[in-house]
């Protein structure tokens, strides 16, 4: 019986009536877990957005997981050194990472390829994120730089070697004060437009073939 004055609040009545279990506090703290997944030292862990698979990430690679069977369904192998950070596209078909080897690099998450090797950063890639239509993904580094890719190429617009969002004759002036230094010093992987791993004469056509155009 309930004494007058006694304050009780929803959930402990239920708890009374039908012997339900009073829910968990909200600074409670949990010890065990429901699944465990893990190959090497991991560094970052995603769900993909219908929840059916894990992609984890460190010193061991990068793996895809059943979400329910913690069997391993792909390994992502291309990365030098550990991968530091991992995220699901918005459809869930491609992966996203980041690595210590200082590039990113865009897979089919259903085969394992390798689509895309973003290079340019000088330091670690610690995150990485897809945008919310996926035609582009933003990386992090801790050369103290944030960088915009497109999804179709190397460069953050394919093209717009300057970094102007257009494509037109300062590109090909920008190209043309770099030719034949060194890939990855300073801005020179801009330049790079056709991601050879050269700064030449083929940047120069490829940016020609573009010109006039806007970046998407």
């Amino acid at each position: 019986m309930m004494c007058r004055g006694m304050s009780v609040n929803l959930a402990t009545l239920l708890w009374i009536a039908f012997g339900a279990v009073l829910p968990a506090r909200a600074d409670e703290v949990i010890t065990t877990p429901i699944r465990t997944f893990g190959l090497g030292r991991l560094q970052d862990a995603a769900y993909s957005p219908d929840g059916r698979h894990i992609a984890t990430c460190g010193t061991g690679g990068a793996f895809l997981w059943d979400a329910e069977t913690t069997e391993v369904l792909q390994t992502f192998t291309g990365h030098t050194l550990s991968v530091s950070s991992v995220a699901f596209s918005p459809d869930g078909t491609k992966l996203l990472t980041g690595s210590d080897d200082q590039t990113a690099k865009l897979w089919d998450a259903g085969t394992g390829n390798c689509l895309r090797t973003f290079t340019g950063h000088t330091s670690v890639v610690t995150s990485v994120a897809f945008s919310p239509d996926g035609t582009k993904v933003l990386t992090g580094s801790n050369d103290a730089t944030a960088r915009l890719w497109s999804t179709n190429g190397n460069l953050p617009i394919p093209g717009d070697a300057n970094g102007d969002c257009r494509v037109n004759i300062l590109d090909l002036i920008f190209i043309r004060g770099r030719l034949n230094q060194a890939v990855g010093t300073a801005d020179n992987w801009k330049a790079d437009v056709n991601a050879d791993g050269l700064i030449n004469v083929l940047d120069l056509i490829h940016v020609r073939g573009k010109l006039n155009t806007q970046c998407p």
